[in-house]
């Protein structure tokens, strides 16, 4: 029999304060093998024998047998039995402080059973002394077979969506590589989430006088009621699932108090500390792979403000789709959103400008793209058609320059679209990706790297007979008639028309007259 708070050992002591910590004990609180240990009256050391499952006296108050005295089983004094070693006196440790012994898979399966089904039993089970590493591998281990079966479905569906969405191999591959990563290491950061939370809970502990053991207790609790209500997020189950949370509150909740000896209303304070904690540095710090995974996939998506996102594989995907139903390319990038090639909101988001600026098409908005509104959109491609260059040129839609017409088949892997990097409000640019679309995919490319690309494109071309492609800095806007600010500090010493001068934006036809009126 030891404190639970510092580990100090009780034998033959009357029950009161520890005399190590100050932590109050009484034998009524502890749990023992039948026979397995003296109960002893504290006026004349007469022993009695405890007979209860948990090795208690029964009845718990009597009249002593030798002195008349009364006898109540919390004021004895507790010896081990004759021929009991200590170590063998109380109920087992906890199954995960002896998986040495019995086997990693078994030691988990037991420690995550005791702990969900008798929290305050299984925080007596464990030593005060006990090293941290045991806790922190119980609680990595669950969230490991947790966040592999969340990956299995996960996996699963990107897979399966992915191929109903006509994505390539690579694009797949890629995709899946990305979510693992971003799986293994919210991992890691679970774990620290939880240390924090156990961190933060024992400082309120202490703020509240609660805290009779010291940090590593309360670790112990944390890492052991977690990891056990982790789980429960293995079981494919959304009842269970949903169960999760409350469940470890009530587990933590009761685990504190048997690790402090405290009362129940400051062990749910520290509980809802522990709660708010975790799973707030859980949100906040898996937004950090999320973010890297974004990224760091090679494609560079476009957003509008809104959740759609669209990459240069998708680009490409809808040219080639088009090209193959029709046998030549979309006469203007509207017409890719008519046939179904490629979404409005995609198209939208693509040729979005400075920190997220819709562009309109002519007198068309972007929300028509999104309400496939597609009279509208037929409307106005025909009014972008006459405003297309008629040398089958180059030109600019908010910052994406389509520089596909023309194209003979010879050059299979020609460009089709140079989409700029986003820029800041004060025109600076937001990263240095540019992307190039072909019809075979995308390619990125610094802003160092894109003019010596486009200078040897250009050689390409002119050897296959195709027009030149001009400084994408010096394509004005279809609409607009504006050349944007370089993204290049270099090019704003090189100006794309005569000063004082901008480039005139061809006149805006009337829209198609309609009948019956």
């Amino acid at each position: 029999m030891r404190c639970r708070t510092c580990d100090y050992s009780l034998w033959n002591l009357k029950p009161g304060p520890c005399p190590e910590c100050g932590t109050p004990f009484d034998p009524s609180k502890y749990r023992f093998r039948p026979n397995a240990v003296e109960f002893k009256c504290p006026c004349c050391s007469q022993a009695y024998y405890g007979t209860t499952t948990v090795g208690h006296l029964e009845p718990s108050s009597f009249d002593c047998a030798s002195c008349g005295n009364g006898v109540t089983l919390a004021e004895t004094i507790v010896v081990p039995a004759p021929g009991v070693a200590e170590d063998a006196t109380g109920v087992p440790d906890l199954a995960w402080e002896n998986r040495a012994r019995i086997g990693l898979v078994r030691a988990w399966w037991r420690t995550v059973i005791r702990t969900l089904s008798a929290p305050t039993e299984a925080m007596e089970s464990i030593p005060p002394t006990a090293p941290l590493s045991g806790p922190i591998l119980f609680a990595g281990l669950t969230s490991v077979l947790g966040t592999t079966f969340g990956a299995v479905l996960a996996l699963s569906g990107l897979g399966i969506g992915a191929i109903f969405m006509n994505a390539t191999a690579g694009n797949i591959l890629r995709l899946m590589l990305i979510q693992i990563a971003i799986l293994a290491s919210n991992i890691v950061f679970a774990i620290i989430a939880t240390l924090l939370g156990g961190f933060v809970a024992h400082l309120t502990l202490m703020a509240l006088r609660a805290a009779r053991g010291d940090l590593a207790r309360t670790l112990q609790a944390t890492l052991y009621g977690s990891g056990a209500a982790y789980a429960l997020y293995i079981i494919p189950c959304p009842c269970v699932s949903l169960a999760g949370i409350p469940w470890w509150c009530v587990c933590l909740a009761l685990m504190y108090r048997v690790a402090h000896s405290t009362t129940m209303a400051k062990s749910v304070i520290a509980m809802l500390v522990a709660l708010v904690v975790s799973l707030s540095a859980t949100f906040a710090l898996a937004l950090i792979p999320q973010g890297l995974g974004y990224g760091s996939q090679g494609m560079v998506s476009f957003s509008t403000g809104t959740s759609s996102a669209v990459t240069g594989d998708d680009i490409a995907e809808g040219f080639t789709d088009a090209r193959a139903a029709t046998g030549a390319w979309p006469r203007t990038p509207l017409d890719l959103v008519l046939h179904d090639h490629l979404s409005g909101e995609h198209l939208a988001n693509m040729v979005a400008m400075d920190g997220g600026d819709e562009v309109a098409f002519g007198s068309l908005a972007p929300r028509a793209l999104a309400d496939d509104d597609f009279e509208a959109v037929r409307a106005e491609s025909d009014r972008l058609a006459a405003l297309l260059p008629a040398d089958n040129g180059v030109f600019r839609l908010g910052r994406s320059i389509f520089v596909y017409r023309g194209r003979d088949a010879a050059v299979e892997d020609a460009w089709l679209v140079i989409v700029e990097p986003r820029r800041h409000l004060d025109g600076t640019a937001r990263n240095q990706l540019w992307t190039v679309v072909r019809p075979d995919g995308a390619l990125r490319f610094t802003t160092d790297e894109i003019y010596p690309a486009l200078a040897t494109e250009n050689a390409r071309r002119a050897a296959a007979g195709l027009p030149e492609i001009p400084d994408p800095a010096k394509v004005p806007d279809l609409f607009n008639g504006v050349v944007p600010k370089p993204i290049r500090e270099s090019d704003a010493a090189t100006p794309s028309a005569p000063e004082g001068e901008s480039p005139a934006a061809p006149p805006v036809p009337a829209p198609p007259a309609t009948e019956g009126k």
